[in-house]
């Protein structure tokens, strides 16, 4: 094996290690060009996903160099972008026609001057995508070339597989495993994004009203199917966008990013009614919550200080009566 043979297996053995132990898929991804550039003289280099809802190929990565900003439709080639796709074949571009069969290549970035390989990537769970590698004014891309791409290929799809189970195992540690609300550590999250970006929000922290008592006469088994239910309702009456969390024990509590007072009173009220319609057997007396609400920017401007806001108009609903909502901005007054 050749010197540079040689150190190209040791690139690519230390760089799938890194992959398999780190912590960090995208970090490796994005050090990609620099590996590339390392490992085969090219000029542009981009990851491409496949977006199967508008059938185009939607830049991930895009090199310096690298020529895709705007998403590639699936049909390139008069359909062999995606019988490569489907085929897990790459495709190789030169003077402004696939290699293979001499047939155009009726895409922009290749130009006559243009050699460029199309490799597609083994993502799995319904992901797929392609490795782009360009040269301008270049050489056609040797057999030996065409290997390393297409082992460097895979290394990316295995970092972007990596990335998706880690970020599916994120998602599954900020959900509650019982009512399938996220938690509280997850609420935190959103409103810290939510206020970092400046974005007008409203918090709802809602009170089971009457659970300890229901748990008691009733026993555990009957607690958790109304906790069930309660997270059930919440996911189906929060619009698209809004986001639902255990908050802790028997309270809830729901962000709902662009609403005003007005909005957030009248959401509020109808989460009240919503719930008092629930009953959960063997009790037939129905299920009640107490809300409070604060709105951000004008209760808070911190997501520490808009809970607690929303905290003290909770704990006002519940010392008035029980069954009713009580926004922030009322008690200011007081």
């Amino acid at each position: 094996m050749s010197e540079g043979g040689i150190r190209a297996y040791r690139m690519l053995r230390d760089l799938t290690g890194e992959i398999l132990s780190g912590d960090s898929p995208e970090a490796l991804l994005a050090r990609l060009p620099d590996i590339v550039d390392e490992l085969l003289p090219v000029d542009a280099c981009s990851v491409l996903m496949l977006d199967r809802r508008s059938q185009t190929l939607q830049p991930l990565l895009t090199a310096a160099g690298g020529r895709h900003t705007v998403g590639l439709p699936l049909q390139l080639a008069g359909g062999r972008m995606e019988e490569a796709i489907r085929g897990g074949r790459p495709l190789i571009v030169g003077r402004n026609a696939l290699v293979d069969d001499g047939a155009p290549l009726p895409l922009p970035e290749a130009e006559s001057v243009l050699t460029a390989m199309l490799i597609p990537l083994p993502v799995r769970h319904g992901m797929t995508g392609i490795l782009w590698l360009g040269r301008l004014h270049g050489s056609s891309f040797t057999a030996e070339e065409q290997e390393l791409a297409q082992t460097i290929a895979a290394l990316v799809a295995l970092a972007i597989q990596q990335h998706h189970v880690e970020r599916h195992l994120r998602a599954l540690a900020q959900r509650d495993p019982l009512t399938g609300l996220l938690t509280r550590d997850a609420l935190q999250d959103s409103l810290a994004r939510l206020l970092r970006a400046g974005t007008p929000c409203a918090l709802l922290l809602l009170h089971l009203d009457g659970f300890k008592r229901f748990n008691a006469a009733h026993g555990q088994q009957a607690g958790d199917s109304l906790l069930r239910e309660a997270g059930r309702l919440l996911c189906e009456e929060v619009r698209a966008g809004d986001e639902s969390f255990r908050y802790g024990g028997e309270e809830l509590a729901v962000v709902l990013p662009n609403a005003d007072g007005a909005k957030v009173r009248t959401a509020a009220e109808r989460l009240r009614r919503r719930f008092a319609a629930l009953r959960i057997a063997p009790d037939p007396a129905p299920v009640t919550v107490s809300i409070g609400v604060a709105v951000a920017p004008g209760d808070a401007r911190d997501e520490e200080t808009l809970i607690a806001r929303a905290g003290a108009a909770l704990a006002h609903a519940r010392h008035t009566g029980l069954d009713r909502v009580a926004l922030a901005a009322d008690l200011a007054g007081r």
